[in-house]
């Protein structure tokens, strides 16, 4: 799970990360922000916020973005800590325990 310092930290990772995908999308679809506006019934401000990257969209919005788009769905994913596989994810975890028990090794052998 990926460690914030804040909600402020939060909520400006996740809009970055929405607004980077949404820029990809759109450079290698074609797509605009009317297709986004048509497609989430958002408004063209909000869709213009989620571009830009100052405001993450939320709820059923987020939803419908996701389901159309593999770039908003990897964001999703890589903002919430779950862009790895579960076993990636054991793998990544076991690294971090042999890696701190390698520390305290070497502390004691001190």
């Amino acid at each position: 799970m990926p460690f914030f310092e804040n909600a402020r930290e939060a909520r400006e990772c996740y809009a970055r990360e929405i607004g980077l995908a949404l820029r990809s999308e759109i450079a290698a679809t074609g797509r605009s922000a009317k297709d986004l506006m048509r497609g989430t019934w958002a408004s063209e401000r909000a869709v213009k916020g989620w571009i830009s990257g100052t405001r993450g969209p939320s709820g059923l919005h987020l939803v419908l973005l996701m389901a159309c788009s593999d770039a908003v769905h990897g964001a999703v994913l890589k903002v919430s800590g779950r862009d790895r596989s579960p076993r990636g994810r054991q793998i990544a975890k076991l690294k971090s325990v042999v890696s701190e028990a390698a520390k305290l090794l070497d502390e004691i052998d001190r």
